[in-house]
């Protein structure tokens, strides 16, 4: 079901992944899920956060949506959004996005 969600290739690593991920989902308690997403949900985040000397980088993932886009604009000043035409969290499953998703990150660690 997971992979079938995510659109994920259906290799053996990925297949491994899914299933440790399932594992590790079977013993959250209820609460404790629906705590995490409930304040995912109603946490605020002001406009035009900036903190001097900093910089806020985001992994796009375009077939998310404009609307996405759009609030990190709006939350964060001068953010370098870096776009992939891939799912949402797709280069956790994909073996296709993880390589170049991780070079990007590293990239950004060392600059």
């Amino acid at each position: 079901m997971l992979t079938k969600a995510f659109g994920s290739d259906n290799d053996e690593e990925t297949a491994a992944f899914m299933e440790e991920f399932a594992q590790s989902i079977v013993s959250l308690h209820p609460d404790t899920v629906s705590r995490e997403y409930y304040s995912d949900y109603v946490t605020k985040l002001e406009d035009d956060i900036h903190v001097k000397g900093t910089k806020v980088h985001i992994i796009y993932a375009l077939k998310m949506g404009e609307k996405y886009r759009k609030r990190y604009l709006k939350h964060f000043r001068d953010p370098q959004i870096i776009p992939f035409a891939m799912s949402h969290e797709a280069w956790l499953f994909q073996n296709e996005w993880s390589e170049p998703v991780l070079n990007v990150i590293h990239d950004i660690m060392n600059s």
